[in-house]
Formats: structure tokens, sequence, C-alpha cells
């Protein structure tokens, strides 16, 4: 899918929706001067039906005080894309301008000749309207870009320029450079429905308060001047007469009111390239440039066979959230008194403002190598500012020459298999819990002291989400009760509703099929089989709820809500998709191996996810009795203060065998920390009771890190439930020092800190939070 686009249509793959404001998006600002020309007058002049000439005289009916609300509501249409066209002076605009045609200095003769041209101007019929008529009309004094030529130049523009005059020609009702930084539009028009041909003055707005009724039933049969305003502006970011099969779209559709996502898209890459009124994001939140000089390209990859085959390459631009190995550290200290959920918001502004700029920078390279098939499947990212694509060995060195490019990492490309899926089940909408419930809890939610904190703190997970990064969900009645339901998205109608370029991501996506499958493997009541089960396991000891048909509650925070993710093939967009979603903790019951320096970007991800208020959960990883190093945590576990390990114990408390034990080491190009203390704490990881999807228990049968991580994503949660602006480091600080010490005394390689103890960071979050 990703190789049939162009970088341009990729750039802003995840913004936008045609149908709500952009959330989380930074809204772009396009200074413009809107032009009111006065002191000419056209004529049209048709046969009426006596046969005698009607003569139609057309002046400038508009003041600068009723353009005032046109504008406001051409930018009530463009909202949203998240485009403001600003016009306030004291804001970055230019102003609403009354001006006299050419200045006031053509003389009556020359004023009549430009008059009469630009009336008698016909659909189709080419002529000079653009580079000489229309711009000698105009007054010099009040654009900066008409040259000694007399022409608009597109590239001296410091502004967009809106030229509104009294008519514009023979059924017409705009012009525009496309793309470009000068529109035109008449104020009045022949085009139908006036059926007798005579010009009329246009309708200035839709009826009605255009927000949020802009609609068909409040289209004019007229069509609005605003409608035909924000359409010729869609020209100038390069939108086409393309209606994208909507009625009523802006470009195209029998009345003009929205974009289509892929529009938007669109119309944002190109509103980067052109004027913009550049901001700091909200607070304090600012850029870091990668240190060093020149562009550092990794080794290949050891298990790369050199038969020419393309490498999977992801690149970082110069500037990042974090710019060199120790910023996560020195920028958790400068944000020690943020509140979470605004500083989330002000860094997913930050990151996605950036990563537009460098790809609006980059764009030109980019798609010269597209085109000459140097590079495929580009795949943009901001969570890290850069993008990752397919090249061959060989052709490196082009990569390296494209404008911003800082570190390219290269890798083998990882093969998804995607076997026949069972046929995906409509998940009802049940009724969510609103109280935890207290009968046939299992023994490590009591252990763990969570049954406690819903009691005493009536803190039970209520206002978090869980992304569980999985392989497979089976929906059932305890987990269908707490299942994410994205507020954007409309059930199984195929449509991007939400416009961030997943259909139906309702519970959560499929990156690999690129589809909304999250039951891959159906599971036929066998324990054997209990690998089947890992992401549906991992999700019900988080979140799972009683059902209504009274089966057991396994959720840690039964309260809570949970999306699946299925990204075998790569991790940017399955984390970007969880940050819009608000989630609050991201499961990662998995080790990846052998990533030598890529392991880098999985950090970078991770740290920066970290700053968008996402805490990152892995279980410390299982031991292979065939691994030289069968002890070793790798990747994500391995990650240092961004990602949270637990190890896991016995029932009794005692270490299990086959769990992984720390330290790590970090020494690669980038990260130079050298020995690292891990795991963080530890829960269970033997013998879990195990809820089948039909309600069935077994005792005992799950085990693995793999259940140990969920646990703590189930006590985090519960600690979010009491203080929302929790901030990451704040909470590892808690939850490592409120653990019960279980292995060996103090801090320890085998179980960290200890067993997590939820009701004891309960606890401390809320007095921390009195304390405020």
């Amino acid at each position: 899918m990703m190789a049939k686009l162009t970088a341009l249509a990729l750039l802003l793959l995840t913004l936008g929706s045609a149908s709500h404001t952009m959330a989380g998006e930074p809204t772009l600002k396009l200074p413009i001067r809107v032009h009111l020309i006065t002191g000419v007058e056209m004529v049209r002049e048709i046969p009426g039906p006596d046969g005698k000439p009607h003569r139609t005289v057309m002046g400038m009916p508009l003041t600068v005080e009723s353009t005032a609300p046109i504008m406001q509501q051409v930018n009530e249409i463009w909202e949203p894309a998240g485009i403001q066209w600003v016009v306030d002076p004291a804001k970055g605009g230019g102003g609403i301008v009354a001006e006299k045609a050419g200045g006031g200095k053509l003389s009556p003769e020359r004023l009549q000749q430009l008059a009469q041209a630009a009336a008698g101007r016909q659909r189709k019929v080419p002529g000079p309207y653009m580079t000489r008529i229309f711009p000698a009309l105009a007054d010099p004094a009040q654009n900066e870009s008409i040259g000694a030529d007399g022409t608009f130049n597109d590239a001296a523009a410091k502004m967009y320029h809106l030229y509104l005059f009294p008519y514009v020609g023979q059924t017409l009702q705009g012009t525009a450079h496309l793309p470009g930084t000068f529109a035109i539009v008449g104020v009045h028009s022949d085009k139908r429905p006036h059926k007798a041909g005579y010009p009329k003055p246009r309708p200035l707005l839709i009826a009605g308060d255009a927000k949020p009724t802009l609609s068909i039933a409040n289209f004019p049969a007229a069509g609005a001047l605003s409608a035909t305003i924000a359409h010729e502006l869609g020209h100038n970011l390069t939108l086409t007469h393309r209606d994208e099969g909507m009625k009523d779209n802006l470009m195209k559709g029998h009345v003009k009111i929205r974009l289509a996502p892929n529009q938007i898209r669109q119309a944002r890459a190109q509103a980067m390239k052109g004027p913009l009124i550049k901001e700091e994001p909200t607070g304090s939140v600012r850029m870091e440039s990668l240190p060093g000089d020149g562009v550092w390209v990794s080794p290949l990859p050891v298990e790369y066979q050199h038969d020419g085959s393309p490498l999977r390459a992801t690149i970082w631009f110069d500037k990042q959230l974090l710019g060199d190995g120790q910023g996560y550290q020195r920028r958790a200290k400068e944000f020690s008194g943020a509140a979470r959920r605004s500083l989330r918001k002000q860094v997913i502004q930050a990151l996605k403002s950036e990563n537009q700029r460098s790809l609006a920078a980059a764009d030109d390279s980019l798609q010269s190598l597209l085109k000459a098939e140097v590079i495929s499947e580009l795949d943009p990212h901001w969570i890290v500012n850069g993008f990752t694509c397919n090249i061959r060995h060989k052709d490196i060195a082009q990569l390296k020459s494209v404008p911003g490019v800082r570190k390219i990492f290269l890798r083998v490309p990882r093969k998804v298999s995607e076997p026949q899926a069972p046929e995906q089940p409509v998940v009802p909408v049940i009724e969510a819990p609103t109280e935890p419930s207290y009968q046939q809890i299992p023994w490590y939610v009591t252990q763990l002291q969570a049954d406690r904190v819903w009691k005493e703190f009536g803190a039970a997970g209520q206002g978090t989400l869980n992304v569980i990064h999985d392989k497979n969900f089976i929906f059932s009645d305890h987990l269908n009760r707490t299942v994410y339901r994205n507020p954007r998205e409309t059930p199984n109608n195929s449509i991007d509703d939400d416009g961030n370029g997943y259909i139906d991501d309702v519970h959560g996506y499929n990156f690999d099929r690129q589809s909304t499958v999250l039951y891959t493997r159906p599971f036929h009541g066998n324990p054997k089989n209990r690998t089947i089960l890992h992401g549906t396991s991992c999700a019900t000891i988080v979140s799972g709820a009683a059902a209504l048909s009274r089966a057991p509650q396994y959720g840690v925070a039964p309260l809570s809500r949970w999306a699946g993710v299925i990204n075998l093939g790569g991790i940017e967009r399955s984390v970007e998709w969880a940050i819009e979603q608000g989630a609050d903790t991201y499961s990662m019951s998995f080790s990846r191996r052998n990533f030598g320096e890529y392991q880098s970007h999985w950090r970078k991800v991770m740290e920066h996810g970290s700053f968008c208020g996402v805490y990152f959960v892995s279980g410390a990883g299982n031991r292979k009795l065939d691994d030289p190093h069968p002890f070793l945590m790798n990747i994500p576990q391995s990650i240092p203060a961004a990602v949270f390990a637990a190890a896991g114990v016995h029932k009794d408390l005692s270490k299990t065998s086959f769990s992984c034990v720390g330290p790590v080491t970090w020494n690669t190009e980038h990260y130079q920390d050298g020995v690292v203390q891990k795991p963080e704490v530890c829960a269970f990881n033997y013998q879990v009771p195990c809820l089948f999807p039909n309600g069935e228990t077994v005792p005992a049968l799950l085990n693995g890190n793999s259940y140990a991580g969920p646990m703590f994503c189930g006590a985090i949660s519960l600690m979010l439930s009491a203080d929302p602006d929790l901030l990451p480091w704040d909470l590892q600080e808690i939850i490592t020092s409120t653990a019960r010490d279980v292995g060996p005394e103090g801090l320890d390689y085998e179980t960290g800190h200890g067993l997590i103890d939820c009701y004891a960071a309960v606890k401390e979050v809320l007095r921390r939070k009195a304390l405020r």
C-alpha cells in the first residue's frame, strides 16, 4: 500500500479528518490579505427575454466590515483541516484592505479597457488574465510580490493574497494559482442557477450558524461567497477539481463544504511549504539537534545476504525532542513540574510540527528518489522525527543527500506472515462495569493488593486506556465490557471517519494487515494451545472485568479500557496510534533479539512516547536453553527509564528459574550508558490462572514474564486513576520505592526493587497529589 503513495501524500498520513477538528494536531496559520477592489465598474450586456440589451453594471458592494464574517466562515470550512487563514494584522495577517483599482493611478481609458477585458472573460478561453489583466487592476502598494513587470510573483510572496473583484468573467466565480499564493473571486456571478444569465450579487454566507451546522441543507442555491473563497484557496494549496465521492466536497461537490482526508493531508503538506506564521509550541517544549556532523550510517545487519535485496532504512532528521543519549534524564528534570496531560499535548504538537517542517524541506528530494525507484515503501513517522523506506545498499549515498538526514539505521525487512484469519466477530456493545466485582478474584490480584485499592481508594483503572501489543485477541464477555471504542469511528462502515489513515480502527488495529483484524487464530479449548490466548490473556490480566454471565474478574484494573494492536513489522505506527487515542500504558510482552544499532531507534521511540504520557511496560523476558546468553534481556525490556521491565516470581515469592535477569549494557553509537539496572520490579509469572473466552477457568496454566508485564500495566492504571497527571519518571520512583523486597536484600538484578504493592503505591500517589 505504502509503495503507491508519493512522499507528498505521505507527509501527513495520520493527520486530520473531514468530520471533526484535528485533535492533537498543530493548527497551520497562513497569513492572508484580502483586497476589495473598488473604483472600477464592470459591465455585462446580453440580450434580454424581449430581445433588447440587458445591461448589468457591477461595482464592489462589500466593505471591510461586511467581509470579516465571510472570512470567519472560510476558516470554519477549513477548520477540520487544521488550517487557519489569518487576516488580523495583530496576529500576523495582512488585514482586509479596500483599495482603488490600479492604486488609483490608471487613466480612465486604461481602467475601462482592463474592466472590459475582465468582464468579457469566458470559461476555458485562454487569455492573460492572471498574468496581465487582474494584476494590473491590483494596487502594487498593497502587494509585496507584484514586481516591476506587473505580474503576481508567488516566489516573492510573504503571505497569501485574495482579491475580491466585482466580476471575474462569464459563468465564472473565481480563479487561482495552483499551487500559489493568489486567488481571485467575483462578488457577482452569472453562473447557474441564474437561468437568465444576468450577473447577480452572490449570497455572502451559508445560512445560519455555520459552526457546527455547515450542511447541504444550509447551502444557498446560488452558492455562498465564503465557500467559493474557501474553494479557490484550496487551489493555492494544490487541490484540484475532485469530489472524492463526496457530494458536498469543497473542490467539486454540488455544494462546497467538506474536504476528504487525503485532500486535507495534501493541503497541509503544501501549506508547510508556503507563507506560514511559525509559532513555538505551547509551553517550553523545544526541539534539539543531534550531536556531531555529517550523516551516520549503521553497519550492515549481520543477517544481510549481500545479494542486492533491499534493506529497510530508518532515518532520523536532525531535530529531535531528545537530541543526545542523555536527553531523557535531562529533560525529565526540565519538565519535573509539568502536568502529564498538559505535557502530552505540548510534546505531541512539537513532534508533529517539526516532522512536518522536516518532511516539507525534504519532499523534493524524496519525490525524486521515489520517481527514480531508488527508494520505495516510504513511511514517515513523527514519534521519532524521520521516515522509513526500502533501499538497496548501493543507493545509500543518495539517501544521505536528502536535506536534514542525520542518521540511517539499516536492517533486514521483517517478513510478516499473514495466514487466513478466521471470520471476524462483531463485538457487541455491552454495558461497561461501574464498580469492581469482588467475587472469584484470582490470587495474584490479592497478592498485589489491587482489590484493596479498589475498596479503600475507589481507584480501579477508570479513565485509563491500556494498549496491548500482541498477535491475537479473542473477544469474550469479560473483555467486551472493557474494550476501547474509538469515539471518532463508526464501526464497520468501511470509512476512515477520524481521518487518521486507518479504516474502522474502533477497538485497535492490525498494522501488519492494514486492517481491523485482531482475531487471527481461533482457540478450540485445548489448554496445550494456550499460546493462542497470549494477547487475550494479557488484556484479561490488565482490564478483564466480571462478565454479565458472572464469569470471574481477572483484571488488576477492571474499570480500565484496553485496545489491541498487532504490528510485527515495525513499532512507530502502533505507538503513534496509541498516543493519538490517549493511551496511558502500552504493554509489550515480547522480546526482539540481535537488533544491533537499530535498538537505539526503538529506545528513542519509547523515550519520546514517554514524554507523550505513555507508560511502556514489558515482561523481563524468558530464558532460552539454547541461547548462549540465556538470561540477558532484549528489546524492549532492556530500554532504560522509558520502559518498565517486570521480572517474575512464584506465588510463594521465590524467583522462577526461567526469568531473565539484569543488568543490561548499552553501548551503541547514540547511547553509551554502560551498565544499567534492570529489572525495575517483579510480579507473578508462574502457574498464573487462565480465563478462557467461554468463561472457563484453569487455575494454573500460564507461565512466563509475558504475564508479569500486564500486572505491572494494571498497577500503573490504578495509580493513574488516582492521579491522571502523574509523570512517568515520578511514577517509576513511587512504584519502585513502595515495592516489597522479595529477593536478595535490597535492589538486585533478579527482582529489582521487589514485588509490586498496588496499595502502597496508590497511597503514596494520593499523598503527593494532596501536597501539590
